[in-house]
């Protein structure tokens, strides 16, 4: 991890229609949640470069690429138990994973 994730800035909230749209949310969530591009392409099961070149515009940002990052973001949220640092498209998930794993 590279730093303590920062609150989503309004402007980081909707993915957009695809593009360069889609690359900037990608990003925005690995910053989000303090990742460096390499622990973001270990958790997505890309090597390092295929992944700088999606972040980078180099290869297209598909919706594969922005779900899956929305699923990290998830599963982070999870083992941290901080749902606020999933993105808001995942964030109500977030919240129904933290208090189901309450004790009753």
């Amino acid at each position: 991890m590279s730093e303590e994730p920062q609150d989503w800035d309004q402007t980081d909230i909707e993915p957009g229609s695809g593009g360069p749209a889609w690359t900037n949310y990608v990003r925005n969530i690995r910053e989000h949640l303090g990742l460096t591009q390499k622990a973001m392409a270990q958790h997505l099961g890309m090597s390092l470069r295929a992944y700088s070149d999606v972040e980078n515009g180099v290869s297209e940002c598909r919706m594969i690429h922005m779900l899956a990052a929305e699923r990290i973001a998830l599963r982070i949220a999870k083992q941290r138990e901080r749902p606020f640092l999933a993105p808001p498209s995942v964030r109500g998930d977030a919240i129904i994973f933290r208090r189901a794993s309450r004790p009753a």
